[in-house]
This record gives C-alpha cells, structure tokens and sequence, in this order.
C-alpha cells in the first residue's frame, strides 16, 4: 500500500514540475540526471499537464533502470510539448538537439510536425525516431534516409475506407475541403480520396480546396471558392477538431445564402468526430455524416494490451491510448542500444547510428525462429539474453509491432461511425469496426460489428 502511494505522489509531483514549466520541463539542467543517456519525447498535451506518449515511456524508463539501465548506465527523458503544427513540433526537437544532445526521439503525435521534423531535424543530425500517431501515407516516401519508425498504421487505410463509402452512398460529384500548408496528414487523406474518386468513370472531382493550416475561425474565401466551383453531392472534410467545427458553420450558412438544401447532399465526410465537432459543428451539415477513424487497439491486435494497462496503472491513472505507444517507443530505443551494445564511450553520434540500425531488428523483423519474445516489463530477461548472444523479438504493449523496410507496421484498428443531430450536439455512433492485420501474403482486413 506504502509503495503504491508513494509512486502516486511521485506521479503528480512530476506532473505538477511539468505543468508549472509547460513546454520547457527540463530547461533547468538540474532536472536532468547528467550520468544518462538522454532521450526526447515531442507530442501533443491534449486536457492534461503531460502528454500520454512522456507519461507511458517515463513508465518504461522507471522499469529499465530498475533493471540495471543500458549496461549499467540509466535513461532520463526531456519532454516537450510540440503542439499539433509543423513549425512547432520541428522548433522544440531542434532545441532537444541543440541544446541536450538527445540520441533518439519519442514523437511527433501529428503528421504535420513529423513532415519536417523528418525532412530537417531527423536527416541533418541521423536522429532516429518513434513515432506515436502520426499516420500520413507521405511520412514513408518523406524518409529517405530510414531514420523514422511509427507505431501506428499509414492512413492509406482510411483512404480506402473513405473510397468505399463515398462510392456506396452512390456520389457523382464530390468536392473536398481540408487544412493545407505542412499537414501532410489531411493533405494526404484529401489527395488520395481524389485520386481514387477521379479515376472511376462518370464521376467528377468539383473542387479540391486547401485552407490555411493556422486557420480555425475564418473560412469564408475558401467556402465561396467551394461552392463557385460547381454543384456537388458528396462533401469530405478533413481537418482538426476546431477547424472542422468552424468550417460546417461557414459551409451552412452558405447554404443558406444560396438556397441549397442538405437532402441535396448524398453524404458528408469527417476524419474526425472529437468533442469540438460533436458540441460546435453544424447539425444541418454533419447530420448523418460518416467518420473514419482509429478505434481503441483490440484485443486480437494487441493481446498483452490489457495485462499491461493493469500493471500500468499501478503507476498512473491516466487512460489515453497513447500512453502504450509512448512505452513501446522508449522500450524499442532501448532495447536497440542494448542489442547495438552501446557503452560510456561511445559519442552520440556513434549512439543515433546504432539505435538507427537496430530498431527493425529488436522489433523482431524476419526474426530468427529462435529468437526470445521480449515482452512489457522484461528487459531484465532482454539485458540477459542478449548478454549470452541471443536474439530479441519485442511484443508490445500496442501490439506485435514488426517494422517493415519503411519504418511502419501494418497493423491496426479503425471504426466507421455516423453521426445524429441532438438537442445536446452530435452524437456519433459506430457502424463498423474494422482490423488490420498483416499475412503471409500481404495485409487483410477483417470487418465486424460494433463491440
């Protein structure tokens, strides 16, 4: 009982240190243990004083140096919060370079920080790096030089979902509107629908529109730009929360304005349904409208899922998803050092390359049939049979996690849901969950009902 109390105090004792700091935690050098290996973490806080991805790898790195650390030597962690824009997320990694010589990355959360963090940060100091959930299809082809990991599936997966609902519900014309600038994550959902859509015979693209990324409120030059465009049956939306919210509001009382009806329109498109849309987005509009979106993991996906989230909560209450991805990250990290054999003597430089060339192996990619399955909480037995010359294949807690030659797994679990008009707001509801899971030949997605 002693013990649980004390690592809760511990708990929000650390979270109170970084709310009080916001995004600069560990600025002051005596808040890093200057005998470890450094790593970042570069995510999103979203209504908490921590990001989940720090909170579930601060949990790993308790349990590795509990273990010993990496061959005697602990890892400490700088945290930033990289909010959900490119520019930010590329400025607090170039300060975890600059100014703390991190040898890996834990982040970005979003598609558009990682864009250039990828791009610039990444490739110009060989700095490896885990994403969370950044899940843009143009992240793989960005990384040329194989130096970004991510723990959660490309979103060419909701492409296809999209397509397949967009052609059921019988659209001819389909017009698109999404944030644009660096948010190669809407960008990319936007130009692969087209691209799908636009390639079927007697359908028309009307209008693919771009807003600016750091708009939220005022939309009214791109919504006149959408309507000047043609007539159209079918509307996807693909931006954030706010802006998706703010947008409906724009497009109906467009509508209104030019005497359009929403019974004209065969079905409307979101990539998110989040509290904003759900309590501030158009009821006129979103009314019957479908989203795509990643669902909680799966038991089928991820079977130590549950057990770790038992044994995690022994140390914090909090209960994002991401929470699991942030832990896997940081045990992934380590475990590539430990396979790579780093020591005290090596530079940093020497650290990033060995981290970069491990990270696929340590996941288990084309293990060795002998290999020993690693899972959460055993990096004592990992230390050890590496120790004895063993090879290691990690099982996380988000899933079995097998990086391809890109980087990526191709596992994951998704959800379609439409949505209802209330007095209270929009209420979504799901119609379908669906899996990703890889085979021997490929990938295959199995469809169910709604748990």
């Amino acid at each position: 009982m002693f013990n649980s109390m004390l690592k809760a105090i511990t708990f929000w004792i650390f979270l109170v240190m970084l709310y009080a700091c916001s995004s600069d935690v560990d600025d002051n050098p005596e808040n890093i243990n200057p005998d470890a290996y450094l790593i970042g973490v570069v995510s999103e806080v979203f209504g908490k004083p921590i990001n989940a991805a720090a909170i579930g790898a601060l949990y790993a790195v308790e349990e590795i140096n509990a273990a010993g650390g990496i061959y005697g030597k602990p890892l400490d962690l700088v945290v930033r919060n990289g909010g959900c824009d490119s520019e930010t997320g590329r400025f607090q990694t170039e300060k975890l370079v600059a100014e703390f010589d991190v040898v890996a990355l834990i982040g970005p959360s979003c598609s558009a920080s990682a864009a250039l963090i990828v791009e610039g940060v990444l490739s110009q100091h060989n700095l490896p790096a885990i994403g969370t959930t950044t899940t843009s299809p143009l992240l793989t082809d960005l990384d040329k030089d194989n130096i970004f990991y991510r723990l959660q599936a490309s979103d060419s997966i909701i492409i296809e979902l999209f397509f397949n609902e967009v052609v059921n519900d019988d659209v001819q014309r389909l017009a698109i509107i999404h944030r644009g600038g660096n948010d190669v994550f809407n960008i990319a959902l936007a130009d692969g629908l087209a691209q799908k859509f636009s390639a079927l015979a007697n359908k028309t693209l009307t209008a693919q529109i771009a807003y600016p990324e750091e708009s939220t409120v005022e939309f009214n030059e791109q919504v006149q730009l959408l309507f000047d465009s043609g007539d159209f049956d079918g509307l996807a939306i693909f931006g954030f929360g706010p802006d998706s919210a703010n947008l409906s509001i724009a497009i109906e009382a467009e509508m209104r304005r030019r005497g359009i009806s929403r019974s004209s329109i065969k079905g409307v498109y979101l990539n998110t349904a989040d509290s904003s849309v759900q309590q501030l987005g158009s009821k006129v509009l979103f009314d019957q409208s479908k989203s795509v979106e990643p669902a909680p993991i799966s038991m089928a996906t991820a079977p130590d899922l549950s057990a770790w989230r038992q044994a995690f909560n022994q140390f914090s209450d909090d209960d994002r998803g991401e929470n699991a991805l942030g832990y896997d990250a940081m045990y992934l990290i380590a475990l590539a050092m430990l396979k790579a054999g780093v020591n005290e003597g090596d530079d940093t430089a020497n650290i990033r390359q060995a981290i970069k060339m491990q990270l696929a192996i340590v996941s288990g990619s084309n293990a060795a049939t002998e290999a020993v399955t690693i899972r959460f909480g055993e990096f004592a037995l990992a230390l050890d049979t590496v120790a004895s010359g063993g090879d290691i294949n990690y099982n996380g807690a988000s899933g079995v996690i097998d990086f391809d030659l890109a980087g990526d797994i191709n596992y994951g679990d998704f959800r379609l849901q439409q949505a209802e008009a209330t007095d209270d707001g929009l209420v979504f509801s799901c119609l379908q969950s669906l899996r990703l899971y890889p085979t021997d030949t490929g990938v295959a997605i199995e469809r169910t009902a709604c748990e």
